[in-house]
């Protein structure tokens, strides 16, 4: 009887403390799954159409007479903010509100989301879930979004959007029926920018809408740059980018040049154009039955490299993705017999070779960016991209001195000296732009004597200085990112290198204790001022931090001002609108005053001048509305006399090609009088 009364009370005890831990979550009598209404398994969809109906009925806007509207949406907001996201979710279930406050204190906010301490407007909320009552519409969150549309294996179109952003809500209704009709052939999704940036940010959305096609099985996507948004154009785009059905063709028979004992013969000869998915796994299947160790060669051509093993597991869906890409690339095969000669055959300019082993993970997580970054770069000529086996030929990589695998290891035509590979193999861009790097170096090697006369005693120019040391880890993961970021900065600031373990006393000078040091020296004056950079180690920060300290070349304009100087001046006019609330515009505007510094002294625009300038979409919006402009950030060149040019391009090379082409396109621009005679009428 004493140990039933004591289990009761123990009981007692929990219920009382678990009903203290309820009343603590918020700091009021209602959980956070109470104030929005839900129950604690509802899905996220379910706690964002709640919050959404809540957010219209409560708020502040609309509730002027209520002294206590304000608090109670915050809480509410509050709330929204950490059900929505799922691993500040999981800490309020385990922790209550008091573990939320530590998490995001310490920096331990959702990966999706941004903390704004406050709300918008009503029409925000009105506006903010364009999709969220529709079923065929998959509204992600960061972590559905990656699991879902990117690694699934399945084909989604995903709208990124912007609840301000108008030319979202006029797409809505279109995407909705869109997204019936195409229920049954691809996944058709939307991501909310506004809630998760940063998903957006890793996947370089700098304008709303953008309509992304994420390809079946490898994470690559196409975006759709079409100007018409309706269901047939729609649809039609899906259609030309759906894989067609798998050709395997007759492949595989040994050749002498074939030496290692992984080249086991296997022949793939039934098996041409099969119409369905299934008699692809059919015929995949059927050829790989009954073969104990069999290793499948693709070749692409009769030349003695022009093949790739494959060495993963033998499953037909696995052989199908792996035929599917690699018949398109560039990889070649080299052996002993023709490696290390190839590195002195005139016909390369740069040999990139992938040392691997069949039994690595890693190496076969590099293959998908490997094979991209061949293709990507085939329009550099002499470039080759290689791979080694090294289980199969170990004394070749012992010579060569490979000890870990992946190594990739660039080698310039005729000096056979190593250029390692630090980057993040599973990016083929890294690797495309570590190539470029290396053909067309963008950095400019310091010593002692260069340093003083173009930085201690000259004022010209922006420089950007990494003081390293060949065996510091951290200095090779940030060379190829150093590397981009001078070719981004090409023309407005010079990136440079010091070795300090060559130029000690020059290191010692500049106080340089820690490597690897990076630092800004700004124009105009000497002593120059120095500027420590303490960013993150990559390209984009680079870019972005030197950006914000280039001199502004672009003019902010009003409606008024934009037809004036388009109407009377004899210069061309290159004009960017955005808004306040567009963070891809904020993020264009220094790519853009960085393109107005290059454009404005080019020889490339003669015999035309040129000027820049900037409108402001939410002060002047008559204006852009006046534009037809179809969503921001967006560009126009104006041509006196000869019309304008509406440009979507945001990369500022790609920009900066469209305007020079236009110019030289254009007529030239009224000739100037040679006589003086101008000149005195305005003395």
């Amino acid at each position: 009887m004493g140990a039933a009364k004591a289990v009761a009370a123990l009981v007692l005890l929990l219920l009382v403390a678990v009903a203290v831990h309820v009343t603590e979550v918020s700091g009021s009598s209602q959980t956070y799954y109470e104030l929005l209404e839900v129950n604690v398994e509802a899905s996220p969809k379910e706690i964002r159409r709640s919050f959404k109906k809540l957010a219209l009925r409560l708020h502040p806007d609309k509730n002027p007479g209520d002294p206590e509207a304000h608090d109670k949406f915050v809480q509410l907001n509050a709330a929204f903010e950490v059900l929505k996201d799922p691993k500040l979710r999981k800490i309020y279930d385990e922790h209550g509100e008091h573990g939320v406050k530590e998490a995001q204190e310490g920096g331990g906010n959702g990966p999706g989301t941004r903390q704004r301490g406050g709300f918008h407007s009503w029409q925000y909320y009105k506006d903010m879930s364009l999709y969220d009552d529709e079923e065929d519409v998959e509204t992600f969150a960061q972590k559905d979004f990656w699991s879902l549309a990117v690694d699934s294996g399945d084909t989604w179109f995903v709208n990124f959007y912007s609840p301000g952003c108008s030319h979202c809500r006029d797409l809505a209704p279109t995407w909705k029926q869109f997204a019936h009709v195409l229920r049954d052939a691809v996944g058709v999704g939307a991501i909310n920018c506004e809630e998760f940036w940063n998903t957006c940010q890793q996947l370089h959305i700098r304008a709303f809408p953008t309509l992304l096609l994420f390809h079946k099985g490898d994470g690559s996507y196409t975006p759709y740059r079409g100007r018409a948004r309706d269901i047939e154009s729609l649809t039609a785009f899906v259609e030309r980018h759906l894989p067609p059905p798998l050709a395997i063709t007759a492949l595989l028979t040994p050749t002498g040049h074939l030496t290692s004992t992984l080249h086991r013969p296997l022949a793939i000869a039934a098996c041409v154009s099969p119409t369905t998915d299934a008699e692809t796994h059919e015929c995949v299947d059927l050829a790989l039955r009954g073969k104990q160790y069999p290793v499948l060669l693709l070749r692409r051509s009769e030349a003695a490299t022009d093949y790739e093993v494959f060495h993963g597991d033998l499953h037909p869906s696995i052989v199908e993705r792996w035929i599917s890409t690699a018949k398109h690339s560039r990889v070649q095969t080299f052996t002993p017999h023709l490696f290390p000669d190839l590195l002195f055959d005139q016909q390369f300019t740069l040999v990139f070779i992938d040392f691997f082993a069949p039994w690595c993970g890693p190496c076969q997580q590099m293959l998908p960016a490997w094979r991209e970054a061949s293709v990507a770069t085939a329009k550099e000529p002499g470039v080759v991209f290689g791979s080694v086996d090294c289980h199969a030929y170990a004394d070749l990589c012992r010579r060569f001195t490979i000890h870990s695998y992946p190594s990739p290891i660039a080698y310039l035509h005729g000096t056979g000296t190593p250029t390692p590979f630090h980057g993040n193999f599973m990016s083929a861009g890294a690797l495309r732009d570590f190539v470029q790097a290396t053909l067309h170096p963008a950095v400019i090697e310091l010593d002692a004597h260069t340093f003083q006369t173009d930085i201690k005693q000259s004022d010209e120019h922006l420089w950007v200085v990494d003081f390293f040391a060949p065996w510091c880890g951290h200095c090779q993961r940030l060379a190829p990112e150093f590397a981009r970021a001078a070719h981004n900065l090409r023309g407005v600031a010079r990136l440079a290198t010091v070795d300090c373990t060559r130029e000690k006393d020059l290191c010692r000078q500049q106080h340089v204790r820690a490597y690897p040091t990076v630092r800004v020296y700004l124009p105009g004056r000497l002593p120059r001022r120095v500027l420590p950079y303490r960013g993150h180690h990559a390209a984009d920060w680079i870019t972005a931090a030197v950006r914000e300290h280039l001199p502004n070349k672009v003019k902010t304009m009003s409606g008024l001002q934009l037809d004036d100087a388009a109407a009377s001046s004899d210069a061309l006019l290159l004009v960017t609108f955005g808004a306040p609330w567009c963070r891809p515009c904020l993020e264009f505007k220094p790519i853009f005053n960085h393109v107005a510094l290059l454009l404005a002294d080019s020889p490339d625009l003669a015999p035309w001048t040129i000027e820049f300038g900037s409108i402001d979409c939410q002060r002047y919006r008559f204006k852009c509305n006046q534009l037809r402009l179809p969503h921001y950030p967006i560009s126009i060149l104006f041509i006196p006399g000869q019309g304008n040019i509406m440009i979507e391009e945001q990369d500022p090379e790609a920009l900066m090609r469209i305007v020079i082409e236009a110019a030289q396109e254009a007529a030239p621009p009224p000739a100037v009088a040679s006589d003086g005679h101008n000149a005195h009428d305005e003395l």
